[in-house]
């Protein structure tokens, strides 16, 4: 009964725990979720006999190993060293859980909806902060040096073409859970594909989650006035089209991206 339930027990845990539990609290509590990353990986191992170093783990080593270079080229290599200690083993620990656990079939499905409805809750509270200019997690518990600076700088738009209730007169980039508006548009990018991949199934239900998903996640991507993630968001787009050989599509997205970019410069901010 523990094996059946575990991968959806670990994937919404998880998943829970890096949508919805800002930086400053991962941090703190960081040793414990190594831990229960360790206890999930080590009953992987015992149930299914999970071997390190299959074939098909070639190019995730050679991933992590390619992050570790940067090490080489920085100021405080042991601060570089540090962080890169607590990126990489967590990284290899989820990917052999979700690789002997949940990569095929109906348990994949089930990594999807969770990855889909976190992005959503994330996403909608990116919305209502950018339009209230308020984040109730980082104005009453959690301090953020990031928020503070956002919150004192905002842009404001002209007074003549204000509307009241909108923004209340200024332009705001969203954090909200996500301590960054950056992290928070890298975040929603790395769940696109699993909305997208819901909202191309046939059943209604998923059909809705995922194109809710899509919609919230681009809106807030774009709000969060990110150039990392915008461009993300536009190799994602043309690298699909060119996937699904549709040239023609393609282009009309340049275009639409041209249009966009000339609309959005004569914008009051």
């Amino acid at each position: 009964m523990f094996d059946k339930h575990m991968p959806g027990v670990f994937l919404t845990v998880l998943f829970f725990w890096i949508s919805f539990i800002p930086e400053p609290v991962q941090w703190q509590y960081g040793f414990a979720m190594i831990l229960f990353l360790v206890f999930n990986a080590s009953a992987v191992v015992v149930k299914r006999g999970a071997g390190l170093f299959a074939r098909s783990d070639f190019y995730v080593w050679i991933f992590i190993a390619c992050i570790g270079a940067n090490i080489f080229f920085a100021s405080e290599r042991y601060i570089a060293m540090k962080g890169y200690l607590n990126l990489a083993l967590p990284m290899l620990l989820i990917y052999y859980i979700i690789k002997e656990s949940v990569s095929f079939g109906r348990k994949f499905e089930l990594l999807a909806k969770i990855i889909s409805f976190c992005s959503i809750l994330v996403a909608l509270g990116g919305v209502l902060e950018a339009f209230f200019a308020f984040n109730p997690l980082y104005e009453n518990w959690i301090k953020n040096p990031f928020y503070e600076a956002l919150k004192n700088g905002f842009i404001h738009i002209k007074p003549s073409l204000a509307q009241p209730g909108f923004m209340s007169g200024c332009i705001f980039s969203p954090a909200s859970t996500q301590y960054h508006p950056t992290v928070l548009g890298s975040y929603l990018l790395g769940s696109l594909p699993f909305n997208f991949l819901l909202f191309r199934d046939d059943r209604p239900v998923l059909k809705l989650l995922g194109s809710t998903g899509l919609i919230l996640g681009i809106t807030v991507i774009i709000l969060s006035f990110s150039r990392s993630a915008f461009l993300g968001l536009i190799a994602m787009i043309i690298l699909y089209l060119l996937m699904q050989k549709r040239y023609c599509s393609v282009c009309l997205f340049f275009i639409f991206l041209f249009i966009f970019m000339i609309l959005c410069s004569y914008l009051p901010h």
